[in-house]
């Protein structure tokens, strides 16, 4: 009898041991998956880093990989990763590439509890609804061209409606020419034109204000009536 129960708890713990090394295992060869949408920043070798609400993110873009996008993405492109795998916390293996943009002039703003715009867009589809936050309405005003990032998805209503996930509008390109410590810059356009861009620190995408960088930003479209005419900076990033 004894012998028999010394059976029965030798073979309890080898049970356990198995069950806790069949754990183990299992954790380890899982693949983490889900999405991330962010703003390209760097383009690399085999795919590319981009800035999400986790951090950044080094993105692993192989054969395998499905891109859903108008075109080749570039530096600047917010885009949505699907991935089913990770290298390790901040490299992904990605499954999906997903960028889909509408292009456009707004026609109308309605600031209610539920924020939107109206679009007019380039290709002449007819007006589509772009709702947004209430923050994204200041990146745009009544008459200006603006590229919306979106999921690709569209609704059969009528006006058709997206969901913004980054709105571009008013882009400023060039190089800095001089710098304050309150963060204003100037900044030498592309044209030759001089203007003056107050950059606060949350608009800086892991880049800093050095004369001589090159940069683009994305500014608010209520412009500052002066010479030279000045701007608030809503995201920058480096372009050298």
């Amino acid at each position: 009898m004894l012998l028999h129960e010394r059976s029965v708890t030798a073979m309890r713990k080898i049970m356990t041991c198995m069950l806790i090394a069949a754990l183990f295992l299992s954790a380890c060869g899982t693949a983490e998956s889900g999405a991330l949408t962010g703003m390209i920043i760097e383009l690399t070798e085999n795919g590319f880093a981009f800035h999400t609400e986790e951090g950044i993110r080094f993105v692993t873009v192989s054969e395998d990989t499905m891109p859903e996008t108008e075109c080749e993405p570039a530096v600047g492109d917010v885009v949505t990763v699907v991935y089913s795998g990770a290298t390790d916390r901040r490299t992904l293996n990605a499954d999906t590439v997903i960028c889909c943009t509408l292009t456009g002039t707004v026609t109308e703003i309605v600031e209610q509890d539920e924020p939107y715009f109206l679009l007019t867009p380039d290709d002449g589809s007819g007006i589509v609804r772009v709702n947004c936050t209430r923050s994204e309405l200041c990146r745009v005003t009544a008459g200006i061209s603006v590229t919306v990032y979106y999921s690709g998805a569209q609704t059969r209503s009528v006006p058709p409606q997206i969901t913004s996930q980054y709105i571009r509008g008013l882009v400023l390109t060039g190089r800095i020419t001089d710098t304050d410590e309150d963060g204003t810059v100037r900044l030498e356009l592309e044209n030759g034109e001089t203007v003056i861009l107050h950059c606060p620190e949350e608009a800086l995408i892991l880049t800093e204000l050095d004369i001589g960088k090159s940069i683009s930003a994305s500014v608010s479209p209520q412009v500052r009536l002066s010479i030279p005419a000045q701007y608030e900076a809503l995201d920058i990033i480096s372009t050298d």
